[in-house]
């Protein structure tokens, strides 16, 4: 019986650096404003901690929102 390689890469998300800063952990280098790949465990810890902001994939359709009121 032979074993494959059954590992698998995890997602992920999209997120934007806040400031400059370095992971302690990794010693990774992130600057302010770029754009990051990070998995799921790493964007909530860095967004825990205030270092990084989720991008959103998909920006909203302005046809859908068009000529509603804010608050209806």
């Amino acid at each position: 019986m032979t074993m494959t390689d059954t590992t698998t890469e995890a997602p992920k998300f999209k997120a934007k650096a806040l400031r400059d800063f370095t992971d302690a952990g990794t010693e990774t280098n992130y600057v302010k404003d770029h754009d990051l790949q990070l998995t799921a465990g790493e964007l909530l810890n860095l967004t825990l901690a205030g270092l990084v902001e989720k991008v959103a994939d998909a920006q909203p359709d302005e046809g859908k929102t068009k000529g509603k009121a804010a608050n209806a």
